[in-house]
C-alpha cells in the first residue's frame, strides 16, 4: 500500500500529504535498519510503496545527507540497481545511565554502530553536569534523540523510586533534558532495557528466539530487592500503571515481601527463591529465556547446574525455558537503551 497515494481514511478522515510522507519515510529506514542496506526494488517490496515514490523520497534523504548511496549491485543481465543506507554520521543516538556516580554512555548511529563510548564521573542529582554533558556531546556529534536508562518506574519524561510504601520520591530528569537540548528523549527501565539488550543478543544463540517474537524475562537480584525486565512477542511489558516486573513487592509468606525474604536469605534459600520465581514466571509467560544477574553475593556464586536443579523440581522438561547467568549487565543495559531509543526516534519520524 503506497501512503503517498491515499487520501482518505474510512471515507471520512483526511489524511495530509506531508504526514503521509513522514510514514512512508518512516518505512523506508525501518527496512534500510534492518537490512543495512537497500535497493528501491528492496524497498518498495517491503514497504509496497511505488516506485516512483521510493525514488522520490530517497533522492530527498539523500540530498538532506541522510541517506547516502553505496556502489552499484552486480549486474544480473539489466541496469545495476544502486544500493542505500543510513549516512553513518547523521541522526546519532546517544544513550547513557547513571550509575555510582558514574555517567556511562554510548553514542551510535542508527545502525548501532558506536561512533564513541566511554564514563565520566558525575554526581547523580546533579542535573547541571548531565545536561552539560550531553550539550557537550550534541556540539560534537549530530545527535538526533537521547537515551537515559534509570532505576525506577517509569512514567513518560518523570521517573519514580520506591522510599517505602506509598512513598515516592519523582525525578523530572527527563523532561528538564528535553527542555535543554530540544530533541526527543526518552526514560526506560534498566532492567527493561537489559532485557531488550538480552532480545538483540541472545537471537543468534537460541534458534527459537527472534526480535519480534522473542520472549525473555530479565530477573535481577540485589542484596535487597529484585526486580525483573520482560519482553512478550518482543515487546516490553510496562503495565497499567507501568509497574510490570517490581517481583520484590510480590506477598510471599509470615507477611513479608519477597524483597523482605531476600535479605535474609541464606545461599540454599536464596536458589530456591529464585526457582520459585522462574517457575512462576514460566507458569504467566513461558518465556524462550530466563536470564538471572544482579549483585546478590548468592547470585554470583551461583552456577547454572544448581539452578537447573532447583527449578527442575517445578517445571517439567516439556516446558523448561532456556536460563542463562547474566554476563555484562552494562553492556546489554547500553545495547537494549540504543535500539529503543533508535526504534522511538523512527517510529516519531
Amino acid at each position: 500500500m503506497d501512503l503517498l497515494n491515499i487520501g482518505y481514511y474510512n471515507n471520512e478522515t483526511v489524511v495530509k500529504p506531508e504526514l503521509i510522507k513522514r510514514m512512508n519515510m518512516g518505512l523506508i529506514y525501518k527496512v534500510l535498519i534492518s537490512r543495512s542496506s537497500a535497493t528501491r526494488g528492496e524497498i518498495s517490496k517491503e514497504t509496497q510503496i511505488s516506485l516512483t515514490t521510493v525514488r522520490t523520497l530517497l533522492e530527498e534523504l539523500k540530498e538532506n545527507g541522510d541517506v547516502i548511496e553505496l556502489k552499484l549491485d552486480e549486474s544480473s543481465g539489466g541496469r545495476r540497481a544502486q544500493r542505500y543506507t543510513i549516512n553513518p554520521e547523521k541522526n546519532l543516538i546517544l544513550t547513557f545511565c547513571v550509575d555510582n556516580g558514574e555517567i556511562i554512555y554510548k553514542i551510535s548511529d542508527l545502525l548501532s554502530n558506536v561512533k564513541e563510548e566511554g564514563n565520566i564521573n558525575a554526581i547523580e542529582n546533579n542535573i547541571d553536569i548531565l545536561i552539560n554533558f550531553m550539550l557537550e556531546k550534541k556540539g560534537e556529534w549530530d545527535i538526533c534523540s537521547v537515551g537515559i536508562g534509570v532505576p525506577g518506574i517509569v512514567k513518560e519524561k518523570h521517573f519514580y523510586i520506591s522510599k517505602g510504601f506509598n512513598i515516592w520520591h519523582i525525578n523530572k530528569m527527563g523532561q528538564e533534558i528535553q527542555e535543554k537540548l530540544n530533541i526527543p528523549v526518552i526514560l526506560e527501565n534498566d532492567l527493561n532495557a537489559i532485557a531488550y539488550g538480552y532480545v538483540i543478543d541472545k537471537v543468534c544463540e537460541f534458534n527459537d528466539i527472534s526480535v519480534k517474537s522473542s520472549n525473555i524475562v530479565y530477573i535481577h537480584f540485589n542484596n535487597s530487592c529484585i526486580g525483573a525486565g520482560i519482553i512478550v512477542d518482543g515487546r516490553i511489558v510496562h503495565g497499567n500503571n507501568k509497574f510490570a516486573g517490581e517481583l520484590g513487592f510480590l506477598p510471599w509468606k509470615d507477611g513479608k515481601n519477597i524483597n523482605e525474604i531476600l535479605k535474609y536469605s541464606t545461599y540454599e534459600e536464596c536458589v530456591e527463591l529464585i526457582a520459585r520465581i522462574i517457575s512462576i514466571l514460566n507458569c504467566v509467560i513461558n518465556p524462550s529465556l530466563v536470564v538471572v544477574g544482579g549483585d546478590n553475593e548468592n547470585i554470583k556464586n551461583m552456577n547454572l547446574e544448581i539452578i537447573y536443579k532447583y527449578v527442575k523440581r517445578y517445571i517439567s522438561d516439556i516446558m523448561m525455558p532456556n536460563i542463562a547467568l547474566a554476563e555484562n549487565d552494562t553492556k546489554y543495559y547500553l545495547e537494549g537503551l540504543t535500539h529503543l531509543t533508535a526504534r522511538n526516534y523512527i517510529e516519531n519520524i
